[in-house]
């Protein structure tokens, strides 16, 4: 059985391993930390981000993803990959649940909860809602996150914009049509 200091060790060079592009040693190694500490709760989470960033496996992802939740549920990294990968499947309660739980354990600033609150109402469909939650974000943000945010706030006015007076058509559609 390795000691902790080992898996640390083992972990960093993982780490550089993922940052120098060697993915699948990378793989390799963490496994290895997982081997020998079955609790090693950043591992699972360099795991999940592999497997949903670069293997394009949401299904491995999401599950190792849950044993971060599980072994190490204080790192705040788990928060946004995991958020990622519900937020792309549309899974709004889940993604909902999931940035709230982080938020009540200052897992996510107050800039980084707004933004990932305006995701969760732009997949609602309310785009007002969203846009003010983006705003609020840029408002709170201390990073240059400046030109996703503005990315977000377009994004949603132009589909506020095309679906409003869609529907807008088809009301008025319905009531001449029962007039």
């Amino acid at each position: 059985m390795s000691t902790n200091m080992e898996n640390d060790e083992l972990f960093f060079l993982a780490d550089k391993a993922i940052g120098d592009g060697n993915i699948v040693e990378a793989e390799k190694m963490l496994n290895t930390i997982i081997a020998n500490n079955p609790n090693y709760g950043k591992a699972y989470n360099h795991l999940g981000w592999l497997y949903y960033y670069k293997f394009l496996d949401s299904e491995k992802a999401e599950y190792y993803f849950e044993l971060v939740l599980k072994h190490l549920p204080e790192y705040k990294p788990v928060y946004l990959h995991y958020s990622a990968l519900l937020s792309e499947q549309v899974r709004i309660d889940e993604h909902k649940k999931l940035i709230d739980t982080a938020n009540k354990l200052n897992r996510l600033d107050d800039a980084r909860y707004n933004e990932e609150l305006g995701v969760n109402y732009e997949l609602r469909e309310q785009y007002n809602e969203a846009i003010n939650y983006y705003y609020k974000a840029e408002r709170l943000g201390v990073m240059p996150n400046d030109t996703v945010i503005a990315t977000h706030i377009a994004r949603c006015k132009k589909k506020r914009d095309v679906i409003a007076p869609s529907k807008w058509k088809r009301v008025m559609g319905i009531i001449l049509n029962k007039i």
